[in-house]
C-alpha cells in the first residue's frame, strides 16, 4: 500500500509542478507582451515585441535568422529570456518550412496560435486564455 501512495503522490506533485509551470508561462507570456498592462494581449503588442526580439537576433540584418544566429543569440541573452519566460525556443518549431533559416515573417506568422488562444474571439488575449493554452502545451513556441 505504501508503494502505491507514494506512486500516486508522486503522480500528483507532478501534475501540480506541471500546473504551476504552466501558470507561471502564462504569468510571463503576459508581462512580456502585454506592453500597455491592460492585461489584454493584441496581435499588434505580440507583432510589436516578436519584431523587435527578431530585428536583435538578426545580427547580419539580412532578415532571416540562421541556426548559428539563433544559437550565439541563445548563448548571450536567450538564457535570460528563457528564464523570464519560463520556456524554451526551438529553432526547428520556428523554421517553418525547414530550409534551414527562420525568416522574419515565419518569426512573425503566429496567427494560427493566436487564433486557437483567443477563445472568445475578442481579438486580444487574456491571462485565461493564455494559461489555458499553456496548460495544454500550445505556447511554447510563442515565448
Amino acid at each position: 500500500m505504501k508503494m502505491w501512495t507514494a506512486a500516486t503522490l508522486a503522480c500528483g506533485l507532478g501534475l501540480m509542478a506541471t500546473g504551476v509551470q504552466a501558470a507561471d508561462r502564462a504569468r510571463a507570456f503576459m508581462l512580456a507582451y502585454d506592453k500597455n498592462g491592460d492585461g489584454k494581449v493584441t496581435e499588434q503588442e505580440m507583432y510589436d515585441s516578436r519584431s523587435r526580439a527578431f530585428n536583435s537576433f538578426d545580427t547580419n540584418d539580412d532578415g532571416r535568422l540562421t541556426q548559428a544566429e539563433f544559437n550565439a543569440t541563445r548563448k548571450e541573452g536567450m538564457a535570460r529570456l528563457i528564464e523570464r519566460k519560463g520556456t524554451d525556443i526551438s529553432f526547428d518549431r520556428l523554421d517553418k518550412n525547414n530550409d534551414g533559416d527562420v525568416t522574419r515573417e515565419e518569426y512573425l506568422d503566429f496567427t494560427r496560435f493566436f487564433a486557437r488562444a483567443d477563445r472568445n474571439g475578442d481579438g486580444a488575449l487574456n491571462k485565461d486564455e493564455v494559461g489555458r493554452l499553456m496548460r495544454r502545451g500550445g505556447g511554447n513556441a510563442m515565448m
